[in-house]
């Protein structure tokens, strides 16, 4: 596309910033593309720009929104904290080293262990999420020991995760919301 062509008549469709990152704008611009300001989604521009190994010219939004954590798997990170989670709480040994590590390595920490996900039980994700990520250096620490090395978390893959709690926390709102026993809640 020329400088000087209009986007409208090339059929190239810009989307603004605030739709795609509520953290504000992050620059990005296309060769030969004159959308300075905004992303340019043409369906041929993405095959010659610096990611020609994307599949889905949708996944330039995660890159532009999130470029540190655009390649993380969420499946990754879900099963990394879930079998360290399984691992340390199955052996009484194992969860007596966690807790006692804890202290040492956040003082001010009300809790020392880690919540297990159960798959009968609304949410169990999101309380497993979230205590790994009020435990984070004590993980951090654990996992860098040979025998958990390999539940070990990158710093994107824990932006990731926390990206994941916030997302469900809302959804446990609404279910602790729906769940009341000490109002009525047919109505709601």
């Amino acid at each position: 596309m020329s400088m000087g062509m209009s986007l409208s008549t090339t059929g190239v469709k810009i989307l603004p910033y605030s739709k795609l990152s509520p953290r504000g704008p992050r620059l990005f611009s296309t060769r030969g593309c004159s959308c300075t300001g905004a992303l340019c989604t043409s369906s041929t521009w993405w095959r010659e720009t610096a990611y020609p190994l994307l599949e889905d010219p949708m996944s330039i939004v995660t890159l532009v929104t999130e470029p540190d954590a655009a390649r993380v798997n969420l499946k990754t990170v879900f099963k990394r904290i879930k079998g360290l989670a399984t691992t340390i709480n199955s052996s009484p040994q194992r969860r007596a080293f966690f807790e006692s590590t804890v202290p040492l390595q956040q003082p001010n920490s009300a809790v020392s262990t880690l919540v297990q996900d159960v798959t009968t039980r609304w949410n169990s994700t999101y309380a497993m999420f979230k205590r790994a990520m009020a435990l984070q250096s004590s993980v951090q620490h654990l996992t860098q020991t040979p025998d958990f090395e390999n539940y070990a978390l990158n710093k994107d893959e824990w932006v990731k995760l926390r990206q994941m709690c916030e997302f469900l926390e809302s959804l446990n709102a609404a279910t602790e919301l729906l769940s009341g026993d000490a109002y009525p809640t047919l109505g709601i």
